[in-house]
């Protein structure tokens, strides 16, 4: 067996963890598009309601974690695989880009709270 046809322990099982959770989300997004939808047809009040007394938590929340993302991925592109130590913690693998989003997403809910 060369070096090339070796594959690592678990990668089925990742790769299936992966579809599983890509597959699951993708229903589960479906689902509440379907209710958001249903719900702004029956009842228009309602949502207008929602969106102009809980506009920060309806769209600020959803842009903080999208920025967030952003962010990250740009650190990614610019300097590779994510990864730092902080408080006597290193944060590597799949731990570093989650910190990282974490932080950003906290640091953006907080100035929405801050500033509006």
């Amino acid at each position: 067996m060369t070096s090339s046809e070796h594959k690592p322990a678990g990668g089925s099982i990742r790769a299936f963890a992966t579809w599983a959770v890509v597959l699951v989300m993708a229903v589960a997004g479906v689902a509440a598009l379907f209710l958001v939808l249903r719900t702004l047809l029956t009842d228009a009040t309602l949502v207008h309601t929602l969106v102009v007394e809980h506009v920060r938590a309806m769209v600020g929340i959803p842009m903080a974690a999208g920025t967030a993302f952003c962010i990250l991925l740009i650190f990614e592109a610019r300097a590779g695989h994510v990864e730092f130590e902080a408080l006597g913690f290193k944060f590597r693998g799949g731990a570093g880009p989650a910190v990282i989003w974490v932080f950003a997403f906290l640091a953006f809910v907080g100035a929405v709270r801050l500033l509006w």
